[in-house]
């Protein structure tokens, strides 16, 4: 089921802000002090990106869920993520807004090479549902997702960081490529926003003191979604106001 993109601009009421955060359009802007443009992303960008960064990074745009459905329901759900089946998918993409995950989890299974795959799983652990409940109908809806470590699936940070500990050179090599991909981005000093303390930390020391890095908590916190979403655009208006 594609998802409606029109609700990321419909006004929020005090209706909007209570019940299933799948559907609602809700809340006021959340970036006050910093006023987002949307920056169009043409096609043959939007190829190349899923050629070169398909594989660790993908889109927060999410297929709809019914109130009646289950919280993942269609979250691995790709097809509005084809512009050959929703053209009007690249009108609501976000380059100019970037989220930030720490590594892609393996959960015991080998990262799936289908572009745009991650920040979309469905499986019994994953928490990606959250992002979605959080984002939609703001205007971050659309943004890039990628992930600060690549090319090491594993579900535990504490063994992601242990290792980035005992291999400091690979740090930066990391921050390399995350910079490399914000700069294919196409878009001047896009907004950033990670995805947890370790996240936070580790994308502002491989990104280095010329890139700002606003922490939210991360999405597998034990909150509700209601609560959960009102903390990540609370964080990011004070951050960035």
């Amino acid at each position: 089921m594609p998802f409606d993109h029109s609700l990321r601009d419909a006004p929020a009421s005090k209706a909007d802000c209570i019940g299933d955060p799948a559907q609602r359009a809700v809340m006021p802007r959340a970036d006050a002090g910093r006023r987002l443009r949307l920056v169009p992303i043409s096609r043959s960008a939007f190829d190349k990106l899923r050629a070169k960064h398909g594989t660790y990074s993908s889109w927060a745009v999410w297929a709809r869920r019914d109130s009646s459905e289950r919280v993942k329901a269609h979250i691995d759900d790709l097809s509005v993520l084809d512009p050959d089946v929703d053209p009007g998918v690249l009108d609501v993409l976000r380059p100019d807004v970037v989220f930030l995950g720490l590594n892609a989890s393996s959960r015991g299974k080998e990262i799936e090479p289908e572009p745009w795959r991650n920040f979309h799983d469905s499986s019994r652990y994953a928490r990606d549902y959250r992002i979605r409940d959080a984002l939609v109908g703001t205007e971050y809806w659309g943004a890039f997702l990628t992930d600060v470590i690549e090319r090491f699936p594993e579900t535990s940070s504490g063994l992601v960081l242990r290792h980035l500990r005992s291999h400091p050179e690979e740090v930066a090599e990391h921050g390399r490529r995350l910079a490399e991909k914000l700069d294919d981005l196409g878009t001047d000093d896009p907004l950033l926003v990670a995805f947890g303390r370790a996240t936070h930390r580790l994308a502002q020391q491989a990104l280095g003191p010329d890139r700002r890095v606003i922490y939210v908590t991360h999405y597998s916190h034990q909150v509700s979604p209601e609560v959960y979403r009102q903390s990540v655009l609370e964080a990011i208006r004070t951050a960035a106001g």
